[in-house]
């Protein structure tokens, strides 16, 4: 896979019905942080972060881990291999 400058343009490009995020708001805190979970339904890869203050950097985050998960690598190998020989 090509490395492009956003790691999120990959996701874009993916099927979203694929893809389960679930975002948990901590509000007795007072602080509005979120953690934020994204599992890759096809794969069962799962991604999570709650480092950050801010949902949309944990998300981020979330993806770029779930996309170094083992599983995940294996089903996008997988994937490449049937469109090679399709093609």
């Amino acid at each position: 896979m090509a490395r492009t400058k956003d790691p999120m343009a990959f996701l874009y490009s993916l099927p979203k019905a694929d893809f389960k995020v679930e975002v948990i708001n901590d509000r007795w805190t007072g602080t509005g942080e979120c953690a934020v979970r994204i599992t890759h339904l096809p794969s069962g890869a799962v991604g999570e972060c709650d480092e950050e203050r801010r949902q949309p950097l944990n998300k981020r985050r979330a993806f770029e881990r779930l996309t170094e998960t083992e599983a995940y690598r294996k089903w996008h190998m997988q994937q490449a291999i049937q469109k090679l020989g399709k093609g």
